[in-house]
């Protein structure tokens, strides 16, 4: 859930550095363990809290993110959200099997958690979608991070397991207005429109204009 709980060691001999392939195992271990932690942490201290928790990427799952929104809506709070998934994932699952496409999920979570600020929020909606909740931040300056985040997925899948993979981002801000339901179609309108246009860009919704070029 974004806290640290502990810290990982990993031994060997003396003098020698761990090679690339033992990292990558450390931090795949370090992931489920961490998702793992938080679920079991989560249980103790709140027992409604674990169902409102993504089992796969110890992310807040729709429900959760959907209660998150409506709070901020009822609390006249401006904040900015933005739909988020990978660019064939279908195809991902069905060439590299479905572990592949788990830890594509994994990465993506790993990757977001570090991208955003304290009191900004990532959570997985279902399937391979994913959403952000960026409060008191313009949708012009969420781009922007979304458009960082995007590079530093780019650059973690080097090191990951997972074949490379693209994301396409629906972006639109709470001055829009409507229901938490409207703003949510909204953004995954720019998402559909993101992936219309080749995908692996960020759209902001309304103006249907790609927020950064195609990488």
């Amino acid at each position: 859930m974004g806290r640290l709980l502990g810290v990982l060691y990993g031994l060997g001999p003396e003098g020698q550095d761990p090679g690339s392939g033992d990292v990558k195992f450390l931090e795949d271990v370090a992931t489920l363990v961490g998702a793992r932690l938080a679920i079991l942490r989560a249980s103790v201290t709140n027992s409604a809290i674990p169902d409102e928790i993504d089992k796969l990427t110890g992310l807040p799952d729709r429900a959760a993110m959907q209660d998150r929104v409506l709070r901020m809506l009822r609390d006249r709070q401006p904040f900015t959200v933005a739909v988020a998934d990978i660019d064939g994932f279908g195809q991902l699952n069905e060439a590299q099997g479905s572990d592949v496409g788990d830890r594509a999920l994994q990465l993506i979570a790993r990757v977001g958690r570090k991208a955003i600020r304290p009191g900004d929020i990532i959570g997985r909606i279902g399937g391979d979608e994913f959403l952000f909740v960026l409060p008191r931040t313009s949708p012009e300056d969420a781009t922007r991070a979304f458009e960082r985040l995007r590079e530093e997925l780019t650059l973690a899948q080097a090191d990951a397991t997972v074949p490379s993979f693209s994301l396409s981002i629906g972006v639109i801000g709470s001055g829009s207005g409507g229901t938490i339901e409207e703003i949510l179609h909204r953004a995954a309108g720019a998402l559909d429109h993101a992936k219309s246009q080749g995908g692996n860009r960020v759209v902001v919704a309304h103006t249907a204009k790609p927020a950064g070029p195609s990488r």
